[in-house]
């Protein structure tokens, strides 16, 4: 169990040639209170994330996937399976290997989802929805995946598990509802969308938002308790903050295909909510030209920053930050596109917005200025650029 926790396939094979027994069952204990142990090797390979010794021991040791940890105090093979364990660690690769191999991902009781959204391993816990596995587990105290997610995910994961069927107002052993974690953590765009799909009990909630002094939750809140029913414009604004979350953190890890898509829905629901020439709709469509660029679609990024521009002067002013933003987006995409001359005036009167706005001294400005220095230096306008 050693070779196999220090993941070095060479000696595990070694040993397994010279004769130890690789379906021997011990305990290697994890802490000094001997409260959390590996009791199989195939967990250790799990649980540590060492895909190529987990393969070996299944394939050609022929370990069962499925084996389970003896349980060191009643000696019975009742403890944690491979996929249990890599799940509670988000070892993702690990447990592409066992789904690929058989393991079971629907078993009542194993809480796999629920073992790896407690432990914030988000990549983990979407990969396990895909492979089905189930959302209504809760552990001994009652708590569901919804209720931890509340406390350790983004607002996205609402819909995420409602669409599979967990209980919007499931209750723990300590009456605790998804609301009221979200409630107790101060997570306002959680505590929104909980309420726009259903959940109730939001006067117990903003009293636990209100002791420990998350504001923002207590207004959201507060406006649901006295109207009876949440904001159709507030859900929608909600709805779509949680998806441009989800969009930036695809986004972050470079799934920019996948994040196009939720990008473009987030859109459609602020236009449809908040009509197409809000603020907030310039935002969305400058999130989906920053997904488009990254794919190399500048020809379908353009008009986006266009429109985006032309909303925040209509509504925000010519001189406003924001301006100056969109004028520096739409800059940075032309000169990725060698258009010099259209960039040059967008990058220059961002600079002068921010001068303005800001003042000379501001970073914005520096950022302006290292923007359109860089601009003439592409251009060999090098005595330009210098100062």
């Amino acid at each position: 169990m050693l070779a196999t926790q220090s993941g070095r396939l060479n000696a595990v094979r070694t040993l397994v040639e010279a004769g130890a027994d690789s379906q021997r069952k011990g305990v290697l204990w994890l802490n000094d209170e001997h409260t959390s142990y590996y009791g199989n090797v195939t967990s250790v390979a799990a649980g540590e994330g060492h895909t190529d010794v987990l393969a070996y021991l299944l394939d050609d040791l022929g370990i069962p996937v499925d084996d389970r940890e003896r349980d060191p105090a009643t000696g019975d093979d009742t403890g944690w399976t491979a996929l249990q364990w890599a799940a509670s660690a988000g070892q993702t690769e690990a447990v592409t290997v066992l789904v690929e191999r058989g393991a079971v991902v629907d078993r009542a009781g194993d809480t796999l989802l629920l073992l790896a959204i407690r432990n914030g391993h988000a990549t983990t816990a979407e990969m396990l929805l895909e492979v089905g596995a189930p959302v209504a587990d809760a552990s001994p105290d009652g708590m569901t995946a919804l209720h931890w997610a509340a406390a350790r995910l983004p607002a996205t994961w609402v819909g995420m598990l409602l669409a599979r069927g967990a209980d919007v107002n499931a209750t723990s052993s300590q009456g605790r509802t998804p609301l009221q974690v979200a409630a107790l953590v101060g997570d306002v765009t959680f505590a929104r969308l909980l309420v726009c799909e259903g959940a109730t009990g939001a006067e117990a909630a903003q009293a636990l938002a209100q002791e420990r002094g998350h504001e923002a939750v207590v207004t959201v809140l507060g406006e649901v308790a006295l109207e009876g029913s949440p904001d159709g414009a507030a859900c929608a604004e909600g709805r779509a903050g949680a998806l441009n979350q989800r969009v930036v953190a695809l986004h972050g890890a470079g799934r920019y295909a996948e994040a196009v898509p939720l990008a473009r829905e987030a859109l459609a629901i602020l236009e449809a909510a908040l009509g197409p020439d809000h603020p907030d709709v310039a935002l969305s469509l400058n999130n989906l030209a920053f997904l488009l660029r990254a794919t190399g679609d500048y020809a379908g990024a353009r008009p986006l920053l266009e429109r985006a521009l032309a909303i925040r002067e209509t509504a925000l002013g010519p001189g406003h930050p924001r301006v100056a933003t969109s004028l520096n987006n739409l800059a940075g995409l032309l000169e990725a596109t060698g258009d010099y001359v259209g960039a040059r005036p967008l990058y220059e009167r961002a600079l002068a917005i921010r001068e303005t706005a800001l003042g000379p001294g501001h970073p914005r400005v520096a950022t302006s200025l290292n923007n359109l220095a860089g601009l003439l230096e592409a251009t060999g306008d090098y005595a330009g650029a210098r100062p």
